[in-house]
């Protein structure tokens, strides 16, 4: 899950580079985003160095950048921890199997479309709506082609006078032996109206039909989430803690 999930990353990244212990995506352009501007560390003696040359490298930056650390990871935290970095938040990773996912899906008013280059222009202002990021949609758009090649898009639509209308988008990544959901998201006007499990129920289908038999997601516990996956039948299967490099520090430097 975690290789998957980097591997998604580095899809929206100008400036990815690994070395080691570390992982680095960078892509100013997106804007203050903890889940695509991030160093991912594991077991890294070596952190306060990297902290250092990150601080030295780089006069000024554009953005925060944010540190994703295993929780399991007792030593690299501590070090992070006494380097007086702030805690950004915790990142919940919970896998669901297809055969408990609970809830009977009754909305047949919501369409699931597969995303192609002809509406993919739909999906990609669906996402920046859903998302409050309209003013990094010419971002998005540039890289939607590469995320369309190696990604499973999907929309979700309803007919309104004979017209498509979006409710919602997500994205399916297959990577690394395993299969992620990721930038699930519902425009605001159409939250809790069932959007997001028919979306979750269609990417557990394609999945199975992929040879996959369960699907992850990863959900920040501070948007108060997670009772909705665990009531779909997702489980927690590890959880990352998130710290902030600060806005004045860069996190573009030689890893």
């Amino acid at each position: 899950m975690d290789s998957n999930e980097s591997a998604f990353c580095s899809l929206w990244a100008e400036y990815h580079k690994e070395n080691g212990c570390a992982q680095m995506f960078l892509n100013l352009a997106l804007g203050d985003d903890y889940f695509f501007n991030r160093i991912n560390l594991k077991n890294c003696v070596g952190i306060r160095d990297l902290l250092q040359l990150t601080r030295n490298k780089i006069s000024q930056a554009r953005q925060n950048c944010y540190i994703h650390v295993l929780k399991s990871d007792v030593l690299t935290l501590d070090i992070l921890r006494k380097n007086e970095l702030i805690e950004f938040g915790s990142l919940k990773i919970m896998n669901l199997q297809y055969e408990l996912f609970g809830p009977r899906i009754d909305n047949h008013d919501v369409n699931i479309l597969p995303v192609d280059p002809d509406n993919l222009n739909l999906w990609i202002d669906t996402f920046c709506r859903s998302f409050g990021a309209i003013d990094i949609k010419a971002e998005i758009a540039r890289l939607s082609l590469k995320i369309l090649k190696h990604s499973i898009l999907i929309i979700a639509t309803y007919q309104f006078r004979g017209l498509v209308r979006p409710l919602g988008c997500c994205a399916l990544f297959e990577n690394s032996g395993g299969i992620g959901l990721y930038c699930l998201g519902t425009l605001p006007e159409h939250r809790d109206k069932g959007v997001a499990t028919a979306m979750i129920k269609a990417c557990l289908d394609i999945s199975m039909q992929n040879g996959y038999d369960c699907i992850f997601v990863q959900t920040l516990a501070d948007e108060g989430l997670e009772k909705f996956y665990l009531k779909l039948g997702f489980k927690q299967a590890y959880e990352k803690v998130i710290f902030v490099l600060n806005r004045r520090v860069s996190c573009q430097s030689e890893l």
